[in-house]
């Protein structure tokens, strides 16, 4: 297994099942045979996800273009994290993220181990993109 590439809009697209919820497209998945899953997600302005966790996975949220609020649920914390921070939720930790902006954010996930990506990818095709 070599050096590969990925790259945003080269396959599916799904969108939340809910109002205000984000897009996401699996840039490696479980079936791509890596240790790590890595998902692109884009939050509209205004909207985000509530509670939720990640099942078996930790996860490392990367926000690419605008500030998002990533908030604990456990600990009642919230932190604003823009480009070039890194914010990494333990396995099983229960997180509501959202976009206090006005355009759509762009955060990279990364999934260890990957399972999470299975449960975005269930999610509905994004007709609009």
């Amino acid at each position: 297994m070599g050096l590969r590439s990925f790259r945003a809009g080269e396959r599916k697209r799904v969108k939340a099942p809910f109002p205000g919820g984000p897009g996401a497209e699996v840039l490696i998945g479980t079936e791509d045979d890596w240790p790590m899953g890595v998902a692109h997600v884009v939050i509209p302005a205004g909207g985000g996800m509530s509670e939720h966790d990640h099942g078996a996975s930790a996860a490392m949220v990367l926000p690419l273009d605008q500030p998002v609020v990533i908030e604990d649920v456990g600990e009642r914390v919230e932190h604003e994290v823009g480009p070039g921070a890194i914010v990494t939720i333990p396995i099983g930790d229960l997180v509501k993220v959202h976009n206090v902006g006005e355009a759509d954010a762009t955060i990279a996930v990364v999934f260890n181990p990957p399972d999470f990506t299975r449960q975005l990818e269930s999610w509905p095709v994004d007709e609009d993109r």
